[in-house]
C-alpha cells in the first residue's frame, strides 16, 4: 500500500508494518473510496501479535 512502511524484521522472521501514515491520511480518501470501502477501512481491526517462538 502506497502509506504503509514495511519493513524485514530479523528478529521476527518477517515484516513488520507501520501503518501510521496510511491512518493519517485515511480521512482525507475518505470521499474518493468506493461504496463499503470507508467503514472497512475505519473498522477497528485489533490485532493480537505473538512472537514467534525460536
Amino acid at each position: 500500500m502506497k502509506y504503509v512502511q514495511a519493513d524485514w524484521d530479523e528478529e521476527w522472521h518477517g515484516f513488520r508494518v507501520d501503518p501510521r501514515e496510511y491512518l493519517a491520511v485515511l480521512p482525507a480518501l475518505r470521499g474518493a473510496l468506493p461504496d463499503g470501502a470507508w467503514a472497512f477501512a475505519s473498522a477497528d481491526l485489533t490485532a493480537t501479535w505473538v512472537k514467534p517462538h525460536g
